[in-house]
């Protein structure tokens, strides 16, 4: 402010003019007072004035103090130095007291010096000219007061803008979604919230950045899947919210998107979106989805297993009632038997299936099981059939231990060891073999081995769906290996099949999470 109030004061005024501090620094001259000392005019800033007349320096500093003290001009007449180090100039002055605001509390004097020679008897003329000076100078403090004014108004409502945009920012930072705002034409990011960033592991606030290179992965251009043109309408305003939900290729996450075009600050029409994480809800969609699939096959393999008796059972009492008018008794005591045959079938499915749908409620409290202990716990229960069978079955010592429900775990031990048993094949002495081992990615993994009838890799599979049985003849209702399935996954493990083929045997691995609680549906 004082710079602009001096050089306007001097721009139209043909003699050196100096402004000095009340401590004798040359804070600013004009033009024709380089000219007239004969150097550089920013050298001259920031010199005392006593280094640059040849006046004695008490003498300038008492005139100084005059022109301090007084509200009129001051005459005097000052001696100065030129760049020439043998020339100096005699000047008439006259020295001004000016404050450059009301609330300065050091004044400084305005110095207006003219050649000797040049003066003549103009000092009425100079007089008017310092009146006229004067008159300019609290114009001007009044305009700098305007604005002054001005300038607190603006820089009071910058601040109410800077904290209404804080307040807003606050409350889109503690959203839990996703928010941003983007560019409709460059797709350069102008704002993200702090959970948009966390989310999706940006650095930095990101804005400035391009939104397909940043909030996607490996895009080499706009996404295909842009809402841009659906957010305006024909004559590109704002129309309405667009809404849709899409898999973020960043970090695999579900969100519930919400894009709308608004007008920004600076009247660009900018794309907002809201996003709503839902993967834990799209997880149980798909989850509903499998359960819901699983019951359709399980309601048509009970439906068509039952069947099978049924028609069995009416069969036979055909039979039974022709033979019993026909008075063959033998007959009729080979018909019951079959009926017999048939509803004991239709009672094994019927607990089977009572049995797989109890899986789904696991009330047994979880506790820690030996691996080894149930091995061999589902050894001595088919002790008979593994004798029958002459087969050998092995039990590593000590397999790590886990917190479970101990009596589906047995169960699970019980069918893989029958199965491996009942599927020897015409082994003339089965060998089967329980153990560990732990996977590439740290897990352990138990496994039951055979030396059996093998199983083909077509069927790694079906061996594990509801009424499947490789071998139709074989004894059991094909639901063993689906139950085991079942106990297993409800554990969060998983379990699966390996085989080198037909009467290559084949080895069962299944997991358990090492958990505190079980998974209950």
């Amino acid at each position: 402010m004082l710079r602009q109030c001096f050089d306007e004061f001097t721009r139209s005024v043909v003699h050196a003019c100096f402004l000095i501090s009340s401590t004798g620094i040359i804070l600013r001259s004009n033009a024709v007072a380089a000219q007239l000392l004969e150097q550089d005019g920013d050298l001259l800033a920031g010199r005392n004035i006593t280094q640059l007349t040849t006046t004695p320096p008490e003498v300038v500093v008492h005139y100084l103090k005059r022109c301090l003290q007084s509200r009129e001009p001051v005459p005097g007449a000052l001696r100065w130095r030129t760049g020439a180090s043998d020339h100096e100039v005699d000047c008439y002055c006259h020295g001004y007291r000016l404050h450059i605001s009301s609330d300065e509390k050091e004044p400084v004097v305005l110095l207006y010096c003219q050649l000797r020679e040049k003066a003549g008897n103009s000092f009425a003329a100079l007089n008017q000219t310092l009146e006229n000076l004067r008159v300019s100078h609290h114009k001007l403090i009044d305009k700098s007061n305007q604005l002054a004014a001005e300038i607190l108004e603006r820089e009071e409502v910058q601040k109410k803008l800077v904290e209404s945009q804080e307040r807003l920012t606050t409350v889109l930072d503690g959203l839990d979604a996703v928010v941003y705002v983007a560019d409709m034409q460059t797709y350069e990011l102008m704002f993200l919230n702090k959970y948009a960033k966390d989310n999706l592991g940006l650095s930095g606030s990101g804005v400035g950045k391009i939104c397909w290179q940043t909030l996607q992965k490996d895009q080499t251009g706009p996404c295909s899947f842009c809402t841009n043109p659906r957010l305006v309408d024909a004559a590109g305003n704002p129309a309405d919210v667009y809404r849709w939900e899409f898999q973020n290729t960043q970090n695999d996450c579900w969100y519930d998107m919400r894009d709308r075009a608004i007008r920004w600050i600076d009247g660009r029409i900018v794309r907002m979106e809201i996003a709503t994480d839902i993967t834990k809800r799209k997880k149980s969609e798909l989850v509903l989805e499998q359960k819901n699939a699983e019951l359709e096959n399980f309601t048509y393999a009970i439906s068509h297993d039952l069947k099978s008796p049924i028609i069995t059972i009416k069969g036979f009492l055909g039979s039974l009632v022709s033979d019993a008018r026909a008075g063959d008794f033998e007959r009729m005591e080979a018909d019951v038997k079959r009926i017999a045959r048939a509803a004991d079938k239709m009672q094994a499915l019927l607990e089977d299936v009572l049995e797989l749908s109890r899986i789904g409620r696991l009330v047994n409290p979880a506790a820690e099981l030996s691996i080894t202990e149930a091995a061999n716990e589902a050894i001595e229960d088919l002790a008979a059939f593994i004798k029958e069978k002459n087969a050998v079955v092995t039990v590593e010592a000590d397999m790590p231990p886990v917190f479970v429900d101990c009596h589906r775990i047995r169960e699970v031990m019980q069918n893989l060891i029958e199965n491996a048993v009942k599927y020897s094949g015409s082994q003339a002495e089965p060998r089967i073999e329980v153990g560990s081992k732990v996977m590439a990615d740290g897990q352990c993994a138990y496994y039951v081995k055979d030396n059996g009838i093998g199983i083909e890799a077509k069927f790694y599979d079906k061996i594990f769906g509801l009424f499947e049985k490789l071998d139709p003849h074989s004894d059991g209702t094909g639901i063993g290996l689906a139950l085991v399935k079942r106990i297993i996954e409800l554990h969060g493990g998983k379990i699966w099949a390996e085989s080198r083929g037909l009467d290559q045997g084949t080895t069962f691995y299944f997991t358990l999470l090492r958990q505190q609680t079980v998974q209950e549906d």
